[in-house]
């Protein structure tokens, strides 16, 4: 089942990519400094550059791995919070943030500028928890 079967029904899928090649997944999960979990690399192997609409006026955009790679390199993400990797955006100056702890890894979010571990907030404990459950869609409102 793929993460975008089964929405949260405050959801929409509105414009996406297609899927990414071997080649560019395989450079995403080299550049990460976390374990990449499955079902971000599965869902990159169907579709890239997702937009989802969040109750009809607000964005979740989940980026391409090439697009990962040059975000995180442009905000320097890792340096300000080691252990994560931006995955997306809110379109509204959030990034999304797979984080890893000890327990694993689990999603934040935290502005753009203002990038660092003690603005961290948590979100969900995945993407499909995210997706499925809606958990944690109010924080990138």
């Amino acid at each position: 089942m793929t993460l975008l079967t089964n929405l949260s029904s405050r959801l929409k899928v509105v414009s996406w990519e297609p899927a990414a090649s071997r080649h560019e997944i395989d450079s995403l999960v080299e550049f990460s400094r976390i374990q990449v979990p499955e079902e971000l690399l599965e869902f990159h192997c169907e579709m890239t550059e997702v937009e989802i609409e969040i109750d009809g006026s607000n964005y979740l955009r989940l980026w391409s791995p090439a697009g990962c790679i040059e975000m995180n390199s442009a905000y320097e993400i890792q340096r300000h919070v080691p252990n994560s990797l931006g995955i997306g955006d809110n379109e509204g100056g959030m990034v999304l943030l797979l984080v890893q702890g000890e327990e694993g890894v689990a999603l934040f979010t935290c502005g753009f500028g203002d990038l660092d571990t003690s603005s961290l907030a948590f979100v969900a404990p995945s993407l499909r928890a995210l997706l499925h459950d809606g958990s944690g869609l109010d924080e990138l409102l």
